[in-house]
């Protein structure tokens, strides 16, 4: 079953299911290794839902432009959730059918053999967006094992992209600020108005379905359009 298929339709359904499930993720990152990077934005995806829903519950007294914030703040926080549930949740090998259950989802059906750590990583090329987005093509090494083109090598649930704003980055990706995942290329990594024009730092790495993390790439510096 799909992580799509697992999110609830109805809102107030949406609002229980994405409090509990993000409050047990937060309570067990450490445990399940799940990036801090992750969690912060989660937080701030629930916070504005949590916002903008507690408005337009309010059927009485909402306005149309509540009920389109709403709708918005609920899209950005399931299009992010959406390949959260499937690497950090059903492919994590830390996590049992009961840690699954906690989180107010359907356990595995079947057991996979874990995957190890990747052994190659991401070639990457960033191209401008809209709305001073960055979009991250990914594909495999030469010679790599798996899909060809876009796709990921065997044993990768997904891929983490690490970014630094500015001119002077940490020597280091897990140093950078702002970590984004992604299961299909290209992956789009968001920035704000205020850093349109300034130097932004990228490096990708594969992550297997047991959540381990591969190499990083080399940076590559581009601007935020």
């Amino acid at each position: 079953m799909s992580a799509k298929d697992l999110i609830p339709t109805n809102d107030p359904k949406y609002n229980s299911f994405v409090n509990i499930l993000i409050a047990k993720v937060t309570a067990k990152a450490t445990d399940w290794a799940i990036p801090l990077a992750v969690i912060t934005a989660l937080a701030g995806l629930l916070t504005k839902w949590n916002s903008m829903w507690a408005i337009a519950s309010d059927k009485k007294n909402r306005s149309s432009v509540d009920v389109t914030n709403k709708k918005a703040a609920r899209k950005a926080l399931t299009t992010y959730l959406r390949p959260f549930i499937q690497t950090y949740i059903y492919d994590n090998s830390l996590l049992t059918s009961a840690d699954i259950t906690s989180c107010g989802l359907n356990p595995h059906s079947t057991t996979k053999t874990p995957a190890g750590i990747p052994g190659t990583v991401p070639e990457m090329q960033y191209k401008a967006g809209n709305d001073h987005t960055v979009k991250a093509y990914y594909k495999q090494e030469a010679g790599a094992d798996g899909t060809t083109g876009r796709g990921k090598p065997d044993g990768v649930g997904h891929i983490e992209i690490a970014s630094f704003v500015g001119a002077t980055p940490p020597a280091s990706p897990n140093d950078f600020t702002k970590l984004t995942i992604g299961t299909r290329s290209p992956v789009a990594v968001q920035f704000n108005a205020a850093q349109a024009g300034q130097p932004v730092t990228l490096a990708a790495r594969w992550v297997s379905t047991s959540n381990l993390p591969g190499n990083w790439s080399n940076p590559q510096t581009v601007n935020v359009p």
